[in-house]
């Protein structure tokens, strides 16, 4: 075979090999993770440096904003978070900001309880959701207590141990927000602000922008952006999980799409500068 058909040849790939190699250099790093480079950038290092810092047993807030359009970057984030604080045996109190987000604040109530046998009520609760949006956070801020008085499945929260040391938005010795609208401006104005409770933020990628300046000021101690900063932090507490699968598929995939284009320019240039 001359040169010059094997290079016609290259750039005449059936597509169906094409999508046959895309897929098996997707799920092939989904199955198991090959822990490709990851950058750790400055504001999720400082988000780790705040929770690997807290006192032993310290209470944390999460509001779980993750919902259904944000799930493949909010959920591996709202994990990793989980996961470091359960590790350091601080207790946690998840709550929702919107009715789209209960079910993953419960999902992950249930998760670390599942994975770190943690007792409920115990070491960690789930509150009611309460519609408001900035209202909310504000009536919170207010008097905790009285804006979440039940649990998630309506127990008084008078019933749940952890809460005998919660009298106010005060014993929390950090605020973690997985993003919903505007939820870390509105923690930042009634919480974090008046209160002078550290405040940790999970965000979308196309977000990362807007975010910056509340970093920069110090008004966010810590940023995790994207499904690359979910992973980055699964590098720093040493679990690689659903984020650093979500990477290492995304940068194969890229890997071969770049080497298609390569090959294809090849294939283009040998064939106009070979034998006529």
């Amino acid at each position: 075979m001359d040169r010059t058909n094997v290079f016609t040849r290259l750039q005449n790939i059936d597509p169906k090999v094409l999508y046959l190699l895309l897929v098996v250099f997707v799920l092939t790093p989904l199955v198991k993770p090959m822990g490709l480079p990851i950058t750790i950038t400055p504001e999720v290092q400082a988000a780790y440096a705040v929770l690997d810092k807290l006192p032993q047993g310290s209470m944390v807030l999460i509001s779980m904003g993750t919902d259904p359009q944000t799930e493949a970057e909010g959920w591996p984030q709202a994990l990793a978070f989980g996961r470091h604080l359960a590790s350091k045996g601080h207790k946690m109190v998840v709550m929702a900001l919107a009715a789209s987000s209960q079910p993953y604040a419960e999902r992950l109530g249930a998760t670390l309880q599942t994975e770190f046998e943690l007792e409920y009520g115990k070491d960690i609760s789930v509150m009611a959701f309460r519609a408001g949006e900035e209202d909310a956070v504000a009536a919170l801020a207010n008097d905790f207590r009285r804006q979440y008085n039940t649990d998630y499945k309506n127990r008084p929260i008078g019933d749940l141990p952890m809460f005998s040391s919660i009298t106010g938005v005060g014993s929390f010795r950090l605020v973690i927000d997985l993003a919903y609208k505007s939820s870390q401006q509105w923690f930042i104005r009634h919480v974090s602000g008046p209160k002078q409770i550290p405040l940790v933020v999970g965000v979308t990628a196309v977000f990362t922008a807007q975010m910056m300046p509340f970093y920069a000021s110090g008004q966010i101690k810590g940023l995790v952006s994207g499904l690359s900063g979910a992973a980055a932090y699964e590098r720093l507490i040493g679990k690689p999980g659903m984020a650093t699968k979500g990477m290492d598929a995304q940068s194969m995939g890229h890997v071969l799409v770049l080497a298609s284009v390569l090959v294809g320019n090849i294939a283009y240039y040998f064939r106009r500068t070979g034998p006529k």
